[in-house]
């Protein structure tokens, strides 16, 4: 189904996503997050469209939906980073764009929002006030970079608006993660974008046929169900 991605373009990106290794940023970590997910949705649902969203103190779509996974990821190289990021206009544009495309309910469509911390206090108000208003047929997903303290303080926000609306929260712990980030993408991936293997069987004819999307969508699979090559994708996703 259709995917917006939201991503986090705040100053604090520029932050070293490791102490010791100055060169790489924590937007060096999130923009390779996503195209390791860009990657992984290519080879398996190449024909999922896909938009980009940058979410700062406004959100801006970067690029609209699309298949053109090329087009998709030469932008991520093109993004420009402004002062804060304003999480309820990040919602508030993925669930316009889903609307406007795909109908009111936009049924099984997807948020992945990719950010670095949780909400300021200044706008939990905001965010209080929208969360009963987000449609219920859509699915968030939320990837947060930061350390353990960073992460525990923002991760009850997202946590809660991902058990709403039936999605995943996954932490990305820096610097310890900071060369394990796939393992995170690949994770929500499989989880939720992996299609759903089965035989039809009709007398002793007897065919594999694979279905998108999976009718046990976010329903914890393991690797011993999953098609064998998304399998070997999830547990390899931190090498």
């Amino acid at each position: 189904m259709p995917t917006v991605v939201v991503i986090d373009v705040s100053a604090s990106l520029l932050r070293p996503a490791d102490p010791s290794d100055p060169n790489t940023t924590r937007q060096d970590v999130a923009q390779r997050g996503i195209l390791h997910l860009l990657q992984w949705l290519e080879r398996w649902q190449e024909l999922e469209p896909i938009c980009l969203v940058t979410m700062g103190s406004e959100s801006r779509v970067l690029v609209p939906f699309e298949t053109d996974h090329k087009k998709l990821r030469m932008a991520l190289y093109d993004i420009a980073i402004e002062d804060g990021a304003s999480i309820s206009n990040g919602l508030l544009t993925a669930c316009g764009l889903l609307h406007e495309h795909f109908g009111v309910s936009a049924e099984g469509c997807q948020v992945v929002m990719v950010v670095d911390g949780g909400p300021c206090f200044t706008e939990l108000p905001a965010l209080d006030a929208l969360l009963p208003s987000l449609p219920r047929s859509m699915v968030f997903h939320a990837l947060m970079l930061g350390t353990e303290a960073e992460v525990k303080r923002g991760s009850p926000f997202y946590q809660s608006l991902a058990a709403r609306l039936r999605g995943s929260f996954t932490p990305i712990l820096l610097p310890q993660d900071t060369g394990a980030y796939k393992r995170g993408f690949s994770g929500l991936a499989a989880r939720f974008y992996h299609p759903y293997s089965a035989s039809l069987v009709c007398g002793h004819m007897q065919c594999a046929l694979m279905l998108y999307p999976d009718p046990n969508l976010g329903r914890d699979v393991p690797p011993a169900e999953m098609h064998p090559a998304v399998a070997a994708e999830t547990v390899g996703g931190g090498e």
